[in-house]
């Protein structure tokens, strides 16, 4: 996606969540292509849960439709490849689940429940750990 030129809002302008999420998201997906990772930026909404996450790569979640999950990969295969989510907005959480047993930093499942929280997830082979 490309960057959105700024928006200046105006006094009595009605800001709805899905204006903003759009803005925020162009734009954070611009920034984090930039991102010294160079992880490609991948898109996804309520509607691709659950979605299958690859590694090395960048996702940005808008759960404005409602709670999305993110499946890891195995992590058989994966030592040392890095994935990173951004929970895009709204209140709705986005649920990061290890494949199968697998954990996350001893856990099955991570919970990203704020807007723009982010984690970045490194793989030893083993389990996820979070950076």
């Amino acid at each position: 996606m490309a960057w959105t030129s700024p928006r200046t809002w105006v006094t009595s302008e009605l800001v709805t969540a899905a204006l903003m999420n759009v803005h925020v998201r162009d734009n954070l997906s611009h920034l984090y292509s930039n991102f010294q990772l160079s992880l490609p930026i991948t898109a996804i909404d309520d509607t691709d849960s659950p979605y299958s996450a690859a590694v090395d790569t960048s996702l940005v979640v808008d759960c404005s439709g409602g709670a999305t999950t993110v499946n890891l990969p195995a992590v058989s295969g994966n030592s040392g490849k890095i994935i990173q989510i951004t929970h895009g907005g709204s209140t709705n959480s986005v649920t990061i689940d290890g494949s199968d047993a697998e954990t996350i930093d001893g856990e099955t499942t991570q919970a990203l429940d704020t807007q723009y929280d982010t984690v970045t997830l490194l793989c030893d082979g083993s389990e996820w750990y979070i950076m």
